[in-house]
C-alpha cells in the first residue's frame, strides 16, 4: 500500500499568539487507486482521522517541544503526529507521501530550513523525519491550501476541531493517561 497522509495546522487569531492560546492540528491518512487526489478522492480508503491542540506545557502529555501556540507550531505538530503514527506501522506500507500546505513544515522536516524559533519542536520533527526515511520510502509534497484539494480540506477541518480544544482518541491520544 502506498500511504497518503494529509496534515494541516491552524490557529485562530494567529497574529496575537500567547501561551494560553489554542492552535490545532489535523491528520488524515488514506490510500488511493492512483495519484490524482482531487479526481480519486471519493475512491479513497481512509485509515485514520486524528486531531488535537498544540501542547505547550513541557510537563503535559503530548508535548513535542512547542513553546507557543500559533500556525507554524500547529503545522509542525501535525507533521510530527502523523510521523509518530506512521513509524510503528512502516512495515505495512511500500511508501508514504505526506501532503501539506506548509512549505515551512516541509523545510523543517527535510532539513532545508534554518530553525529560528521553537527549536525543540523543530528538532523533534526533523528527528522523526530522519527516522521515518530510514525505514520507509517517504516524501513531502506541498499542496496549495484552501484551493479545493479534498485531502488538505479534510486535514484543515480536523485542525479546526483541535482549535476548539477537541482531541481525537486514536493514535497515541487513544492511550489512557493517568
Amino acid at each position: 500500500i502506498d500511504l497518503k497522509v494529509a496534515v494541516d495546522g491552524g490557529c485562530k487569531d494567529n497574529n496575537n499568539s500567547h501561551q494560553n492560546k489554542i492552535a490545532g492540528w489535523g491528520v488524515i491518512s488514506f490510500s488511493l487507486p492512483g495519484l490524482d487526489v482531487k479526481r480519486l478522492w471519493l475512491q479513497r480508503t481512509e485509515l485514520l482521522r486524528m486531531f488535537g491542540g498544540v501542547v505547550c506545557n513541557s510537563t503535559s502529555f503530548g508535548f513535542l517541544g512547542a513553546e507557543l501556540a500559533f500556525n507554524n507550531t500547529a503545522e509542525l505538530t501535525a507533521m510530527a503526529e502523523a510521523i509518530i503514527w506512521i513509524i510503528p506501522l512502516a512495515g505495512c506500507f511500500v511508501s508514504v507521501t505526506i501532503l501539506t500546505d506548509s512549505q515551512y513544515a516541509i523545510g523543517i522536516a527535510t532539513g532545508r530550513n534554518r530553525v529560528l524559533k521553537n527549536l525543540k519542536l523543530a528538532a523533534t520533527v526533523r528527528n522523526l523525519w530522519v527516522r521515518l526515511t530510514s525505514i520507509l520510502k517517504a516524501e513531502c509534497i506541498h499542496v496549495p491550501g484552501h484551493s479545493g484539494n479534498p485531502a488538505n480540506d479534510a486535514a484543515h477541518s480536523l485542525a479546526d476541531l483541535g482549535c476548539q480544544g477537541l482531541v481525537s482518541l486514536v493514535g497515541r491520544w487513544g492511550t489512557p493517561v493517568n
